[in-house]
Formats: structure tokens, sequence, C-alpha cells
């Protein structure tokens, strides 16, 4: 029970001064899903109510707002109160709707792969940058981006850099499944090939070149211990694997970078999304896996340590 609101069945959280069935224009859905989600806790209550109900009324929420008055179906209806209800229940704004914004990109979502974060995009911007330095050089570029999930890494680069030739693997089936269903939507399907395999294993395999300009990583570095303590929106509902680095949220960012420089071309960069907590850790990760050249750790926007780049030396023997 809330201050505001009064339980429904299901979980989810309705007005108690309107009954069901009551008020179906989209305005008066919209205010009962705003105000049932502010009463649940919701950090964005009017901006989620928006997007449910132009999902739940099928329009845009332009066609919304701009046509308060008009009814919603009693299916409508309906449908955007089980809307409600998950998402008052912690379920992501994006599972819900089956899509995220990501590099002004939509991305399909699905139960089961990681929810890629908006500080990801910094990754991004990284990895594009390094592929077009080298395919400046090269007049092309050979990228490796592995634990992909949703692919956000790999389908941006092939869509930012026309030169780059992507390969995106991960542990996880679905998640490489949906990879390549969002690398088809952007159009880039048939310029990244998509792999199943536990990080460098994944390429492995007789004739298949194994060395790249850019290798890029966001693995798992939460520490077990402080999953339980994650928000519901992460622990409930993006995989563990995804999420566990081990005991010190490192084990994945160690084994990127000891294989790290046989996977590289000379002079190539392995950049990696790390824990704002990991910089230290991940420079002595990174210089005793053998990097010669200094690594280095950018910022994200809010100002914490987030992205490790390691250059290999050019015929330097990095993790050799």
């Amino acid at each position: 029970m809330t201050p505001n609101g009064s339980r429904v069945a299901g979980g989810g959280v309705r007005n108690p001064d309107i009954r069901p069935g009551e008020g179906r224009t989209r305005e008066s859905c919209l205010r009962r899903a705003a105000g049932a989600l502010e009463s649940a806790g919701a950090d964005s209550p009017i901006t989620d109510a928006l997007v449910l109900t132009s999902l739940a009324a099928s329009c845009t929420q332009i066609e919304l707002v701009s046509d308060p008055g008009a009814e919603m179906s009693a299916e409508s209806s309906a449908r955007l109160d089980g809307f409600v209800a998950r998402r008052a229940a912690g379920e992501p704004l994006a599972r819900i709707t089956g899509i995220k914004e990501f590099h002004s990109l939509e991305f399909e979502t699905a139960a089961g792969v990681f929810l890629p974060r908006f500080e990801t995009e910094g990754l991004a911007d990284l990895v594009i940058e390094a592929a077009r330095e080298a395919s400046r050089k090269r007049g092309g570029a050979r990228v490796l981006d592995l634990c992909t999930g949703s692919g956000v890494i790999a389908v941006t680069t092939a869509v930012e850099v026309p030169a780059a030739e992507v390969a995106a693997a991960d542990l996880s089936l679905r998640a490489v499944e949906l990879a390549a269903r969002n690398a088809r939507i952007h159009g880039v399907g048939s310029r990244i090939e998509f792999l199943v395999g536990d990080l460098y294993g994944a390429i492995a395999g007789e004739g298949r070149e194994s060395r790249f300009d850019v290798i890029a990583a966001n693995p798992p570095y939460v520490r077990s211990m402080q999953i339980p303590l994650l928000a519901r929106e992460v622990r409930d509902h993006d995989p563990r694997e995804a999420l566990d680095g081990g005991s010190d949220g490192m084990e994945a960012i160690r084994r990127i970078l000891m294989g790290g420089g046989r996977h590289l071309r000379d002079d190539g960069v392995i950049i990696i999304e790390i824990g704002e907590d990991q910089e230290e850790e991940s420079v002595r990760a990174a210089e005793d896996a053998g990097f010669l050249s200094p690594p280095r750790v950018s910022r994200d926007l809010a100002g914490l340590p987030r992205y490790l780049a390691a250059r290999k030396a050019v015929h330097g023997k990095a993790g050799d």
C-alpha cells in the first residue's frame, strides 16, 4: 500500500478515486497512469506514462497529446493497466516497450539479454573513433565486440564506420540472435559476423583471421556480493551472467586483457568499460597483461572513471 494509491491485482497501483472502466479518454488514462507510477515511486512518472499510454493506444506521443479527448478502447485501457503494473513493479521501460534507444538508433530488447546503459554510449564513441583511425591508416578496420549483448557496440560501429569489418561475440545464443536481428534492422547485417562462445573462444577456428585493430568489451564487472544491492530494475531483470564479474568484479576484464595481445594487430587498441571503482585495478591488469604503452582511463559524462584503453605497441608482445 502506498500513501496515495491502492494495490490492484498483479501488483499494480490505481487511483482510488477512479473506478475501473471509468474515464477512458486518452487524457484521463494518461493522468491515471502517471499518478499510479508516481505513487509507486517511479523516477519519471509523467514521461513513463506518456510512453506507456501511447503504446497502449497504438499512437504516437504527439497524437496522444494533440487529441486528449479521444476515447481509448476497453482493450487499450486494460493493456495500459498491465503496462503500468509492470513498470510499478520495477520492470524497465525498455523491456515493456521492447525498444531501447542507443546512440540515436533504436534497438530491440529481449528478456534474458542485458539492457544497454546510457554510459555505454561513451564506450561506443571511443570504439568508433579508434575504428576510424585504423581505417584511415589501413584503408579498413577489423573490430571485435566481445560480450555484445543486444549488439549496440557492433551495430553502431558498423553504421558509423562503413569501412569497418566487425565480429560480435557473446556466450549467450539468445543475445547473439538479438544482436543479429538489430544489425539487420539497421542495414549492417552483412558486415557483422556473429559468433557464440566464451570471449576469445568464439573466434577460434582454423582459417579464421583472429587479429583485430580494435577490441571492444562491456563485460560483467559487478562484484558478486554487490549484486543483491543493485537497483531492482537491474537485479531482477538483467541476466546475472551479464553482471557478475566475480569476487572483485575483475574476472572477465583480466581475461580479456590477458588474451588481447594475441588478438590485436600491432598498434591495435583494446577498449573496455569498467566499474567506477576499478581504475587502478584495471590499469594494473593491463600492465600485467604486457601492454607496454601506458593504459589510459577515460571518464563518463558523470565524471567517473569508466573506459580503459590499452594499446599494443608496434612489434610489441602484449599478452603473447
